[in-house]
């Protein structure tokens, strides 16, 4: 990834301190690329932010340093959330504004969140997209990565079925990143 794809005003994946192990995340991957220039683009100060299948905990290092005022994530591997939890330290933002557990769905979650971000297999995402419009509240965004442009349609529609509005499509070689507004 090249400095100018992140100006040095962002986050940028080579100033961060990410131990990856066996978790998907260095920012090194385009769907990771993607996820976190539409993180930047839609992340705000004060904004609550989940990391769907967080892997190395990029993304909530990157919305924690760009002002969230809570990241939580989640990985259903224990050995990856306890990767992810190590870099949030090793970055310095593993205090009370950032949060990882254990579960293979977000179901359950008693928060809403205004931003969420799943990078992660189309298959994954479409089997918990009935799960999201209970955890992003109304006028929130879903970033979704790790589709190939023939595989697209697929998530696009399952989510426009449950509410949301793909409102950009950003592509990165044949991978595609998606933002999708949920509808009031």
């Amino acid at each position: 990834m090249s400095a100018e794809t992140f100006p040095a005003t962002r986050v940028r994946p080579e100033d961060l301190d990410l131990g990856a192990g066996q978790a998907f995340g260095s920012g090194r991957h385009a769907t990771t690329a993607l996820c976190l220039r539409l993180l930047h683009r839609y992340l705000r100060p004060g904004y609550r932010f989940l990391d769907i299948g967080t892997g190395t905990g990029i993304l909530l290092i990157a919305a924690a340093r760009m002002g969230a005022a809570l990241s939580v994530g989640f990985d259903k591997f224990p050995s990856v959330a306890r990767i992810a939890s190590a870099n949030l330290g090793a970055n310095d933002v593993g205090d009370c504004r950032c949060a990882i557990w254990v579960a293979d769905r977000p179901a359950g979650l008693r928060c809403r969140f205004d931003l969420a971000a799943v990078n992660i297999l189309p298959g994954v995402i479409l089997a918990m997209i009935d799960d999201l419009p209970g955890v992003i509240r109304p006028g929130g965004i879903l970033l979704c990565s790790g589709m190939i442009r023939s595989n697209t349609h697929r998530v696009e529609t399952r989510l426009e079925r449950r509410g949301f509005e793909v409102i950009r499509r950003d592509f990165q070689d044949l991978w595609v990143g998606l933002a999708a507004r949920r509808e009031k």
